[in-house]
């Protein structure tokens, strides 16, 4: 699928489609809030090419088949939820959008997390020191003593949302 709007296209939405084995995927330009759901591409081709005049756009239930390829210039993975038991080269959910160092208008993300999220507690001696590398990581911090913060990395700097003692 083309789409190379010379506007923007708002809040599109792709659900339960399955790609011809020989066709490219997702070609993607101006293109403003877009969901994919249950979205299956079984060739070795372009499975996703999207560039830095897109942003937010949300990969949910998502397959593209390991010898594919996905490309996002200038895009920032801001949420990755780890790697489905089916592999590829697409996680399970998936969030692109443009770095916050770009002038845009709505940039903000607004992402459920159905069910539990698992997130791992560290101790403070052990916290990764600030760095580009940990950007959008999160952790709770095991302080002692019951104390509990959150840890959020991004900018390239860490953040601590004190939690004070155990309730």
């Amino acid at each position: 699928m083309d789409i190379q709007e010379s506007a923007n296209l708002y809040n599109f939405t792709m659900e339960n489609c399955y790609a011809a084995i020989e066709a490219n995927g997702l070609l993607l330009r101006q293109v403003r809030g877009a969901s994919f759901q249950s979205i299956m591409f079984p060739g070795t081709g372009v499975a996703l090419d999207a560039d830095n005049t897109n942003y937010s756009l949300v990969f949910d239930n998502c397959f593209f088949q390991t010898a594919s390829t996905v490309t996002t210039t200038g895009m920032t993975k801001t949420y990755d939820s780890g790697q489905s038991t089916l592999g590829g080269t697409i996680n399970h959910r998936v969030i692109y959008d443009v770095p916050s160092g770009v002038t845009e208008a709505h940039t903000m993300i607004n992402a459920t997390v159905s069910g539990r999220m698992k997130v791992p507690v560290v101790l403070t001696a052990s916290l990764p020191a600030a760095d580009a590398a940990q950007d959008n990581m999160i952790l709770i911090e095991d302080g002692g003593a019951g104390d509990r913060n959150i840890i959020i990395y991004a900018g390239g700097q860490r953040f601590r949302i004190d939690g004070g003692a155990a309730i």
